[in-house]
């Protein structure tokens, strides 16, 4: 079955797969494919037998975590040494497919109550990593339905969950998107505004610290309330909270309807002009209190 079919068994009329391009769908069905013919591979099959994990795809252990935790180690080890060449765009699909499984797994593991330190900072890092390739292939492809992504996502992850963890995905994967919304808005108004702006990495990412922005640590919130711990707080008359040792957190003047009115993860013209704009006096204000 391709993959805009298993999209077909599970999503309604209007949030439809064919609302993406053409070049999406194709680059998710090759990205589908590589996972297929990866875990028919010997390095695979190798790396499951030193980890004792059971590939047998009529085993109850298919769905389990610990193979799919093992699907996407393996893939990023075979993307990351240079064995796939092409389409940017598309070795971010595939890490999408290889990993959505596991993301999936991952954020059910983090709702449990007696998870350890450990596999809570590694739980949170795959994860993070996650978003990461969402975020790449989102700045590639910006003209991205985010309603159809969210359904598209939910079918690669299906791949590797059960039946009943279908409708958390979707609510996981959307979640995943927002927040990635608001991350790349965030980019568009940046760059606009002329910041000197990059990316934290995944292991920043779990200390708070999406983007280094004209030298400070940002922390990005998709709405004013999350910038402020207190609900009188949230009057103040700033986008944004200087915390402890120079930490900002920021939100970037993001709203759903007018920044991004075709549904797509691309700002409105308009509105990237006025709010980048905006972001520009925030900073400028900012490196001023603490200079």
């Amino acid at each position: 079955m391709s993959l805009l079919e298993k999209q077909h068994t599970q999503t309604t009329p209007e949030h439809d797969v064919e609302r993406l391009s053409p070049h999406t769908v194709e680059l998710f069905q090759q990205a589908d494919d590589f996972v297929d013919d990866l875990q028919m591979s010997d390095t695979f099959l190798l790396v499951a037998q030193r980890f004792h994990v059971e590939v047998d795809e009529a085993s109850p252990r298919y769905s389990a975590p610990e193979y799919w935790n093992t699907v996407r180690f393996v893939a990023e080890q075979e993307i990351s040494a240079g064995n796939y060449v092409g389409d940017p765009s598309l070795l971010r699909a595939m890490h999408i497919a290889a990993a959505a499984p596991d993301f999936i797994h991952k954020q059910a593991l983090l709702e449990t109550e007696d998870l350890n330190q450990n596999k809570m900072e590694r739980a949170k890092l795959d994860v993070s990593t996650f978003n990461g390739y969402l975020r790449d292939f989102v700045a590639e492809n910006p003209d991205t339905s985010f309603d159809s992504f969210i359904e598209l996502l939910t079918a690669v992850a299906s791949e590797g969950i059960s039946k009943h963890m279908v409708e958390s995905a979707k609510e996981s994967m959307k979640i995943a998107l927002v927040g990635v919304r608001t991350e790349f808005g965030f980019e568009q108004k940046a760059t606009r505004a002329n910041l000197k702006w990059v990316r934290g990495t995944a292991a920043q990412d779990l200390k708070g610290i999406d983007y280094i922005v004209e030298g400070l640590e940002v922390d990005i919130k998709s709405s004013l309330e999350g910038v402020y711990k207190n609900k009188s707080d949230s009057i103040i008359d700033k986008a944004y909270r200087i915390g402890f040792n120079r930490h900002v957190t920021l939100y970037p003047y993001d709203n759903v309807r007018s920044d991004y009115p075709d549904g797509t993860f691309r700002v409105a013209e308009e509105n990237l002009v006025s709010k980048s704009q905006q972001l520009a006096r925030d900073f400028f204000v900012m490196t001023r209190e603490l200079a």
